[in-house]
């Protein structure tokens, strides 16, 4: 249930951010016992000061255009992934647009042996 809000939460956030015809890509993987979930949008970057402390409760940011972010959201997805022993990270290139978080959540061995 947890990835499920984490996802949700990330989805909002790629539909609230991306300008109307841009992608939103989501990508699974398993490698080992990892399930590796990628959610990449092609909407404003976060900017690189941004993202030293994306998910900080605490942290208030400006961003372009006088909008301000705050890292509520992607907090809780912070602490819903450490709770499941998963994590999420911002894997941004610069040279590109957009955002992709990673989602990195172990699974068990009953599920992989189903």
């Amino acid at each position: 249930k947890e990835t499920f809000n984490t996802i949700n939460i990330l989805l909002r956030n790629a539909f609230c951010y991306s300008h109307e015809g841009h992608k939103i890509t989501i990508q699974l993987r398993q490698e080992a016992q990892m399930l590796y979930i990628s959610i990449i949008d092609q909407g404003e970057s976060i900017p690189r000061y941004v993202q030293a402390k994306l998910f900080d409760v605490y942290q208030k940011s400006q961003v372009s255009q006088g909008d301000t972010v705050t890292s509520f959201g992607l907090s809780i997805c912070k602490e819903l992934m450490l709770g499941q022993n998963g994590d999420i990270m911002l894997i941004n290139n610069p040279e590109r647009e957009g955002n992709h978080f990673l989602l990195s959540i172990p699974i068990a061995d009953s599920i992989l042996n189903s």
